[in-house]
């Protein structure tokens, strides 16, 4: 197996962010009224990535319902990383190879329907939805 250097920089970026996230401590993270999201910060519409790293924060601490709260789609995150993965060090030449692309639309199409629904509780589209759950 060829090791080249997009894969280098492609894991060592993804082995900085997730053990940054699983470093920081809980009081950064929770407690504190102010956003990063420049999205959220410009519209008032939380974006799709909103609450992503302390979804992401709450799976390594084994708080997987917490996760859900924060972000619905952290799940999506974690699938697309262990597929990566997969092809790119387990097996190269797999069928899956083909299921990479499909899981890439799917995950964009559903960063996309949950933009959409918080648009829509932001513009008061959706009073009757309970907002507390996961958006």
């Amino acid at each position: 197996m060829q090791v080249t250097s997009q894969r280098i920089i492609k894991y060592s970026l993804l082995i900085i962010g997730l053990g940054t996230i699983l470093i920081v401590p809980d009081k950064l993270l929770f407690h504190s009224d102010k956003s990063l999201c420049l999205h959220l910060s410009i519209t008032g519409v939380k974006c799709p990535l909103c609450g992503m790293t302390r979804a992401i924060h709450e799976v390594f601490h084994i708080r997987i319902l917490s996760a859900l709260r924060h972000n619905m789609l952290v799940p999506l995150l974690f699938l697309v990383i262990a597929l990566e993965i997969y092809i790119d060090f387990i097996n190269p030449e797999s069928i899956v190879k083909n299921a990479r692309r499909f899981l890439w639309i799917f995950t964009l199409a559903a960063f996309g329907m949950l933009y959409l629904v918080r648009i829509g509780i932001y513009l008061g589209w959706w009073n009757w939805l309970d907002h507390s759950l996961v958006f």
